[in-house]
């Protein structure tokens, strides 16, 4: 046997070799195969983001393995033994937005160059906090690199990298970003056949690995952010099949999976407390007290300063395992005349320990005010509302069972038709935790919560009505198979895991039941305090505008005051209120409707076309919404009096829908005189509320979440691919050099997936929505063509006036401020225009008229080519030699923008960086090298067979 690598799982190979052995395998001879192979980056084309002055990242790849295996007892008993080894090794080089180093002309830039901020306020003014993580020597405003010895946080920015865009640059020095990671797997597998009616099998499969990887361009700014992801899988199953005679047919499998992937941050050891230092390539602290105290949140804190990337990376740790499944299942097939019946049952028992909340090691907020920018916030030491912390521990030991019975009918009505009929029944049971600690919100509670074992017995109530009926048929016209019609219609149920039941809206075991909940009563005001009467003293505590004062004063006190001064004890109070997750008592699991209609016709012997048209339709859908959000323009929010030590109750219902329709046109050209090709066209639209698989953002407007539902994050209206392959005819020549050639082509056309306006920092409506941890972030009015804000790597351009450091603000944005207030929001936070198009900011007290998902990234547009030679030596011994390009013309393909991938579609952030693709499509996946869309690659590979 041999083992195939496919081309396109890889790219950038060095010239190197790709060897596969084997013997030819019967039942008395061992067989087997092996291969290795390694490359570099030396023959790729330079990335479209790569400056000039920059080198190339480093590139090594390495993948080897084997497999044998062969019989023990002839015809009875055969044995499978495999590993494979794959080590990476790959510098990257992502756009960071980071603060200029130097002043910036035109009379300065306070939104974006450090220096310019520093004067603006004075430096006398700058907190020495912020002075030691921005790298400003005593009595300087300008940054100094950080050493291993001397303390600067952001990447060392000359502003010169990208002249259109100063605060863009490629991370160098300390802060070079590399991908590493080292998987190892083995496989082991054994079929004994005691007679021709029974079969037995037994497999164990073993994979483990860890890396440290640049998994989200828009949150890694340093190595020290970077994730780190280790994981370890172990899979047993045994199954028998029993045949007892030619209508009968019994499969039985047991299996079992365990799993442990955590996702945790590379400076997960380091106390953020600590004195700055670098050690093994991490710091050894920060000198930043946050409070914690916990090694299990230990890390640089989330800072959030408007216009540039996070420091602190993103929210882990997030803890997923050890986790067990246990699955038993028994199918039945049998046959009686025109009907193929199959039914059967399964059981799955499922264990989970893990759990996920946001910002478990702090976040703290420098947002823009109307008397100083972002930037110039965080230099004084002025904490905004946002700022969270999560006190507690999010893990929790879970368990539930999944049954499901199932009947099918293969009905062969005419020799022509055959009709599928099925019925399936699944059942989820409601999840439980072995120390009883998950709670809900409950408006009709004394204190708004409940929890498990404190008077109830679950945490919401099951679902008993899932059953997924399926209909199919196949028609042969008129029976000469060159005329074929399909069709079919199901219902199919969509049940969650544990994990993503248990991070939904923070997840049912961070309800805080236990926490001390306190609130100002009677005239004059006195606080008074009662314990929760739960146990579950976990929750995120958010800043209140009463308590800004003191989170300021911790951060100007230079550490000597925790900037989060935990107590022990979690307390929700007015000045401090706690957010809190809810889910629908009455939850239900989601489904979709499929439909399809498929047409195929054989235009010549070799020659077919199939056109179909399918869709789909999601109900119920999980979705979140803040059951506590004020009215728009501001004002109490609904649980104000009754509770208002509770800030924001993330609500999880069946509440969002998805629609995806679409017709696909397919041109197949079986292979014929050596050519063969396959054309395919797809036109498609989806659109949804929230494209997660559970809902991870709120709406923009928690009481009209209707309103949210638009193009999908995944909505490709056009899609066409040609592949083509073409044997040369050969020629007999010395050393067979005229013959065994072919030529291989694959062209991609996709148009570009959408993106929407989402400003993370100002909070027009008047809610507060904006620092929600689930914040979808508020819209501004757009006025023209939503095509005139694609995406492209020069953004789209900002005008900001000369107070804002942008270019004067053009009469096409004056023309739509047609009210004082509207002119005062334009004058305040500068506008956004290309072509026709204008998007500025909406007056207060409203939501933004940009829809969600109305405008598109840049197409995806790609050509792969490829030349093989064939030599046949002997009957069982070939060569194969490849040479494969991929985008072979370079042509440039860039990431998507949007918040989770490169984050450029925030207008707060004043600058032409808004709608720019700053990476190209692998690059902003968190895949470079090893994903599609990426700059020029050639692989070059030799195979062996005999």
């Amino acid at each position: 046997m041999t083992t195939e690598q496919n081309p396109k799982a890889e790219f950038g190979w060095k010239p190197g070799m790709q060897v596969n052995i084997g013997l030819k395998s019967d039942t008395n001879t061992l067989h087997g195969s092996a291969y290795a192979f390694g490359r570099d980056g030396a023959w790729d084309a330079k990335n479209f983001f790569q400056p000039t002055n920059v080198p190339a990242p480093p590139l090594g790849v390495e993948q080897f393995g084997a497999m044998a295996g062969g019989p023990v007892v002839k015809d009875k008993i055969f044995w499978l033994l495999g590993f494979e080894a794959q080590k990476l090794s790959v510098g990257v080089s992502p756009l960071i937005n980071s603060p200029v180093d130097t002043p910036m002309g035109g009379g300065g830039n306070v939104n974006l160059s450090m220096v310019d901020a520093c004067n603006a306020v004075g430096r006398n003014n700058v907190s020495a906090l912020s002075a030691k993580l921005a790298g400003l020597p005593a009595g300087s405003c300008t940054p100094s690199p950080a050493t291993t010895s001397f303390e600067n946080l952001f990447p060392t920015n000359p502003g010169t990298q990208f002249p259109g865009s100063p605060q863009l640059v490629v991370p160098s020095g300390l802060f070079s970003l590399a991908d590493n990671n080292n998987t190892y797997s083995g496989l082991a597998k054994v079929d004994y056949h005691p007679n021709d009616k029974n079969t037995l099998s037994g497999m164990f499969f073993i994979g483990q690995g860890d890396g440290q990887w640049d998994d989200n361009p828009a949150a890694v700014t340093a190595p020290w952010s970077e994730s780190v992801l280790p994981f370890h899988n172990r899979v047993g199953s045994g199954a028998w099949t029993w045949t007892p005679n030619s209508n009968w047919v019994n499969e039985v499998k047991v299996s079992y999976t365990h799993v442990y992937a955590p996702d945790l941050s590379a400076d997960r050891n380091v106390n953020p407390a600590s004195p700055w230092g670098v050690s093994s390539g991490l710091p050894t602290g920060y000198g930043l007290n946050t409070g914690v105290t916990d090694s299990t949140f230990f890390g640089l804190p989330l800072i959030y300063i408007t216009g540039f990337n996070n420091l602190g990376g993103g929210n882990w740790p997030r803890f997923v395992g050890p986790n067990g499944y246990t699955e038993f299942l028994d199918h039945i097939s049998y046959l009686r005349g025109k009907h193929a019946f199959k039914f059967g049952g399964e059981m799955t028992l499922v264990g989970s320990t893990g759990g996920q909340v946001n910002d478990p090691k702090g976040r703290i907020n420098f947002k823009n005010d109307s008397s100083f920018t972002s930037l110039e916030n965080f230099l004084l030491g002025n904490i905004g509302q946002g700022t969270a912390i999560f006190e507690g521990s999010p893990v929790r030991h879970v368990h539930n069972q999944d049954y499901a019975v199932f009947f099918q009918d293969d009905y062969r009505a005419l020799p022509t038709l055959t009709v599928t009929l099925g019925l399936r029944y699944e059942l989820q049971t409601v999840i439980q935790e072995q120390n009883n600690l998950l709670g809900n919100f409950d408006p009709n509670s004394p204190t708004g919560f409940v929890q498990v074992g404190k008077g109830e017995t679950s945490p919401y109530n099951g679902d008993h009505n899932n059953f997924s009926p399926r209909i199919g048929l196949a028609w042969d016209v008129r029976g000469t198979g060159k005329n074929v019609i399909r069709a079919g219609a199901s219902i199919i149920h969509e049940f969650q895991p544990l994990n993503a039941i248990m991070s939904s809206a923070g997840g049912l075991g961070v309800v805080p039941t236990g926490a001390q909940l306190c609130q100002l009563v009677g005239t004059p005001p006195v606080e008074t305090c009662v314990q929760g009467s739960g146990t579950i003293a976990s929750g995120t505590v958010l800043a209140s505008p009463s308590n800004l004062g003191a989170l300021s004063n911790a951060w100007m006190s230079n550490g000597a005051t925790p900037i989060f001064a935990g107590t022990g004890q979690l307390v929700c109070s007015d000045a401090i209120p706690c957010a809190t997750p809810a889910f629908s008592r009455n939850l239900e699991v989601p489904y979709f409707e499929t439909w399809n209609l498929d047409v195929q016709r054989m235009l010549t012997k070799d020659l077919s076309l199939e056109v179909a048209y399918l869709g789909n339709h999601g109900v119920k859908l999980w979705g979140l919404r803040d059951l506590n959000a004020p009215p728009v323009g501001g004002g109490p929010s609904p649980y104000a009096t009754q509770f208002p030590y509770l800030s924001y109750i993330n609500y999880l219902s069946n509440m969002d829908r998805s629609n995806y329709n679409a017709m696909q046109v397919v041109l197949t050209q079986r292979t014929s005189h050596g050519l063969s090709f396959t054309a395919a066209y797809t036109y498609g639209h989806a659109l949804d509320d929230d494209s997660a698989n559970v809902g991870a953002t709120l709406p923009l407007d928690s009481a009209n979440p209707a309103l949210q539902y638009g193009n999908s994050d995944y909505d490709i209206r056009h899609h066409f691919t040609l592949d083509v392959t073409y044997a040369l005819p050969s020629v007999k020549s010395p050393g067979q050099i005229l013959q065994g050639w072919e030529i291989s082509s694959i062209t991609t056309l996709q148009s570009g997936t959408p993106w929407g306006v989402e400003d993370m920092s100002n909070d027009f409506s008047g809610t507060g929505e904006v620092n929600n941890p689930y914040t979808y972030g508020e819209t501004w009015n757009f006025y023209g063509k939503p095509s005139d804000f694609q995406a492209s790597p020069d953004g789209i351009p900002y005008f900001g006036g000369p107070a804002n450091g942008g270019a004067p603000i053009p009469s096409q944005c004056l023309a739509q401020a047609t009210t004082p207030q509207l002119m005062s929001q334009l004058n305040t936070f500068g506008c956004y225009m290309k072509g026709s198009s204008v998007l500025l900011p909406p007056a207060s007290g409203t939501y933004g008229t940009a829809g969600r998902n109305i405008f598109r990234n840049t197409p995806f547009e790609t050509w792969d080519f490829s030349i093989l030679k064939n030599w046949k030596f002997k009957e069982r011994m070939s060569a194969q030699f490849r040479a494969e390009f991929f985008n072979v013309l370079n042509h440039p393909i860039f990431g998507g923008v949007d918040a989770g991938h490169l984050a450029n579609n925030d207008p707060s952030v004043g600058s032409n960086t808004f709608g720019q693709a700053t990476a190209t499509a692998d690059l902003a996946a968190g895949n470079p090298v090893m994903g599609s869309g990426s700059n020029r690659v050639i692989q070059l590979g030799l195979k062996l067979a005999f």
